[in-house]
């Protein structure tokens, strides 16, 4: 974070600073009765302003000594900048400091006739910019319990003066506030209409007669105790989101064919390996569970679902475009998925162990872990086997699906025989006497050829299919995705070459009955198949 630096402080010190948030004090010079000093404002804002860096371990720039006081016109002493200044100034400081790498600028306004700045403030935050302003008015952070009307110069700014530096503070035996401002029914408002000149010629507004030390002291900590909390929760929602509008509505809708090239860009976003070909496979497979968002009229997320057989459905490819995420797009896409595939049984997935936080809440519950492994080309290394496997045929189909079925826990038809039109070379099965003992199936990607499922009575099984599999593309990377708690099988794919990525928890929803065999699921198709 650096250290708090203020002006007096050297360009080396601020280069220092990392904390990324700028203080300025904003005042006025105006007119404060014959008891307070012209900057009573810019005095107020610099004492908090510098209270706030300090907390904050900030930067806190010089204090602008110049505000809109237009109300305070026939007063000598009164310097009033024009509206559209004032405005300028604000976003020519902004610019200034967003060049240099704030994030937070932070104006302490200690006048409330600045309101000028807001509407430029709201533009710069509209924008969406890497800076953000906040304007933070020093009165609003303290209870103030005068009921004479107290506006300007009077009890609550005569106290919190007297408090912050009392030998500013001149004689408090003045002339009270013109009658005339109960007797006309004078509002604050009404200083858009006329000057304080004309509502009160000495230009208190309140009793300054009734302030004091104690009291200023107390307000002070009032705001002290406040005002820092109120900083830091602002900025940390910013962090969390820092659009101005939020994230918008959301609508949804069946995702289509057309939404192939969309769905692969936010895949890419997010690093995954699946094709083209994969999102049509599975749109093939499912019935009406894939949806995609629309904010705006543009696709901002994806979800996928697959259903076997009417025994469970399979959720997967929940997608959100990387500049709409954190924002309820991925939730609103899930949910829907969720809600489509519970007509057709159990919902399971596979689940990142940041996902399985929001499953948790959703009710899923853990089946058990598995992990995706990589192999760089490089560094495969083969071993023999003297299991005996052919490359798959069609003819072999039929009773590949009979025994899949069984195993996996549904039929998926529609996936295998999409698997083995789209990569037949990485699809191998071996037999005994016509009697099916495994099968692998393969697909290419974007970044590694997956292989998956591989299915297999036994381990000596598994590791022929796995071996025969590699050697059909010795110069690919691949993937693959293996139950934790198959041990020994784990022990074989690393001394391959082999290493962790990542892992996964199989989770599911509602009443599991059809959960397959996973003693003889080597691999799994993929998360987003399982």
């Amino acid at each position: 974070m650096g250290q708090f630096c203020s002006g007096y402080d050297t360009s080396k010190k601020w280069q220092l600073n990392e904390s990324g948030i700028a203080i300025m004090p904003m005042g006025a010079t105006e007119q404060h009765g014959s008891h307070l000093p012209l900057n009573t404002d810019t005095l107020t804002a610099s004492y908090f302003a510098e209270f706030v860096a300090k907390e904050l371990q900030a930067m806190l720039l010089p204090p602008m000594p110049f505000g809109t006081s237009l109300e305070h016109a026939g007063f000598r002493g009164t310097i009033s900048l024009k509206p559209e200044v004032l405005i300028s100034f604000i976003q020519n400081i902004t610019d200034e400091l967003e060049a240099q790498n704030i994030r937070f600028f932070i104006i302490m306004n200690g006048h409330g006739g600045n309101f000028a700045m807001s509407p430029a403030v709201r533009q710069i935050n509209r924008q969406d910019r890497k800076i953000k302003v906040l304007i933070i008015n020093c009165w609003e952070f303290q209870n103030l319990s005068t009921k004479q009307p107290e506006i300007h110069a009077g009890e609550d700014e005569t106290s919190l003066m007297l408090a912050i530096d009392k030998k500013l503070v001149g004689d408090l035996n003045v002339p009270p506030s013109n009658p005339s401002l109960q007797e006309e029914c004078f509002k604050q408002s009404d200083l858009n209409t006329f000057g304080v000149g004309r509502m009160t010629p000495h230009g208190i507004w309140g009793c300054p007669q009734h302030a004091s030390i104690e009291k200023g002291k107390k307000q002070v900590s009032q705001i002290k105790k406040n005002i820092v909390p109120f900083i830091q929760e602002r900025i940390k929602r910013l962090e969390k989101d820092p659009r101005y509008g939020g994230p918008g509505p959301i609508a949804l809708r069946p995702f289509e064919k057309k939404d192939i090239p969309f769905g692969m860009i936010v895949k890419n976003q997010a690093h995954w390996n699946q094709l083209e070909q994969d999102w049509e496979m599975i749109l093939k497979a499912g019935q009406g569970g894939n949806f995609i968002a629309l904010q705006n009229g543009l696709p901002v997320g994806t979800a996928t679902t697959i259903t076997y057989s009417n025994r469970f459905s399979w959720v997967g490819m929940v997608l959100v475009d990387s500049s709409k995420r954190r924002s309820g797009v991925g939730k609103a896409l899930l949910l829907e998925a969720i809600e489509n595939a519970k007509q057709f049984g159990t919902v399971r997935l596979d689940a990142t162990p940041q996902g399985k936080k929001l499953y948790d809440t959703l009710g899923f519950q853990d089946e058990y872990h598995l992990t995706r492994y990589q192999l760089f080309a490089e560094n495969l290394n083969l071993n023999t086997t003297d299991v005996t496997c052919v490359s798959m045929s069609a003819s072999d189909l039929p009773s590949i699906l009979k025994m899949d079925q069984t195993v996996f826990g549904a039929n998926r038809e529609i996936i295998l025989k999409s698997l083995f039109s789209n990569k037949q070379n990485l699809a191998w099965v071996c037999k005994s006497n016509k009697t099916i003992l495994g099968y692998c199936f393969g697909r290419a990607g974007s970044q590694f050829t997956q292989i998956g499922p591989l299915i297999a009575k036994n381990q000596s099984t598994a590791e022929a299919l796995l071996t025969n599999a590699l050697k059909s593309e010795p110069k690919s990377n691949f993937i693959i995705d293996s139950l934790d708690a198959q041990k020994s099988w784990i022990q074989f794919i690393k001394k391959l070459g082999f290493t962790p990525q990542r892992p996964f928890i199989r989770m599911y929803l509602g009443k599991l009955t059809h959960a397959g065999q996973p003693k003889n699921q080597y691999l799994i198709a993929g998360p987003e198949l399982g």
